[in-house]
């Protein structure tokens, strides 16, 4: 499998308005996840852990969690699916454990 950051197109632009990025997705278990503009910058909040979100290439994003075990192996990457405009899901993996898939059930602000 190739690395995240071997794949990168940096040219690739985003689909949506970085905002229409954010708001409440919950997955499996009901458990949700919150992306939020903060002073500028993306946020994402699982639970207890706290990361910072940055546009990666086309829909995709990296978040760079705050509390970091290991090196880069601690990134996730965010993509988000996109249909009639609109999020219709979000997707968080990483090169090693992580793999979820939520929908968003709730607009930032709302």
């Amino acid at each position: 499998m190739k690395r995240q950051s071997q794949t990168r197109d940096p040219g690739k632009k985003l689909t949506l308005s970085l905002d229409a990025y954010c708001g409440t997705f919950k997955g499996q278990y009901n458990l949700p996840v919150k992306i939020e503009m903060v002073e500028g910058g993306m946020v994402l909040r699982l639970g207890n852990l706290v990361a910072d979100v940055t546009h990666w290439h086309h829909d995709t994003f990296r978040a760079r969690l705050r509390q970091r075990r290991l090196a880069e192996e601690q990134d996730w990457y965010l993509t988000f699916t996109i249909a009639e405009a609109k999020i219709a899901k979000l997707h968080i993996h990483s090169e090693h454990d992580v793999q979820a898939d939520f929908v968003l059930v709730g607009r930032a602000g709302n």
